[in-house]
């Protein structure tokens, strides 16, 4: 059972030191840590996976205040905690993930999430949303898009270019002077890199990728998904072990 659950969110309750704080510079130092190794409070503990959703990635939800959807910061719930565990289970196990949710869970938010923490924190990573409709991965991808938007005051903030419906880099140029004095654009940044891809009459669509972590929306009504898998599934491991996380996720109701 989970109390005091507001603990798990201190970002949203405390804020951000200004720029001229002597905390400033450990802050983003500190929440690095909890992103990605995960967060202890009162002798609980959450994944770095759910930090990052709870401070740093608001959602599209219900804002308690005027009654009407909005942009709000999640709230912890029990599910979610869950969730994000077998997640962080399944990179530990090396394994992937099926989902079979229901509407209106919050699935697509919280996937965006783990697909911007994959952009923003791991160079060279690729994320992969790939669907039988390209309706499922716009959705994810303008969500993803969203939360990434959000970032720009912050230091985990990365510039994108192409920065395209479907598909974005954390790259940007730069003029850099060459031995002989004359300049050249050298591409800087992260590099890492998220696509949006439909698959529908095309199961190869994904296999040219090395995906981190790759999304497949919608197994229901995704004609091909199992070969669209297959030739994917060989790029997620490296030398024996699984470097990619496929999540399968399928709706009822």
């Amino acid at each position: 059972m989970w109390v005091n659950t507001e603990l798990f969110s201190p970002v949203p309750t405390e804020g951000i030191p200004p720029r001229d704080s002597m905390y400033y510079e450990s802050f983003w130092l500190e929440n690095r840590e909890y992103i990605l190794n995960g967060y202890s409070s009162g002798g609980r503990t959450i994944t770095g996976d759910h930090y990052w959703y709870l401070n740093f990635w608001p959602i599209r939800g219900l804002n308690r205040k005027t009654g009407r959807k909005g942009i709000i910061n999640p709230r912890f719930l029990d599910m979610d905690a869950e969730y994000f565990y077998w997640v962080n289970q399944a990179r530990i196990q090396q394994k992937g993930i099926t989902v079979v949710k229901a509407r209106q869970k919050g699935f697509t938010e919280k996937h965006a999430a783990m697909g911007g923490k994959e952009f923003t924190f791991f160079p060279a990573s690729q994320t992969v949303y790939v669907a039988g409709q390209e309706f499922y991965t716009t959705q994810i991808m303008n969500a993803t898009k969203r939360g990434l938007n959000d970032l720009i005051n912050t230091e985990y903030y990365k510039r994108r270019s192409p920065d395209r419906d479907d598909y974005i880099m954390a790259s940007y140029k730069e003029l850099v002077t060459l031995p002989d004095g004359s300049k050249q654009e050298k591409v800087k940044g992260y590099l890492s890199e998220i696509y949006a891809i439909t698959a529908k009459n095309n199961p190869q669509a994904v296999s040219s990728k090395s995906p981190s972590l790759i999304i497949f929306e919608e197994a229901g009504i995704f004609p091909g998904l199992i070969a669209t898998y297959r030739f994917v599934e060989p790029s997620l491991v490296s030398e024996g072990v699984m470097t990619g996380l496929p999540i399968v996720v399928g709706t009822g109701g």
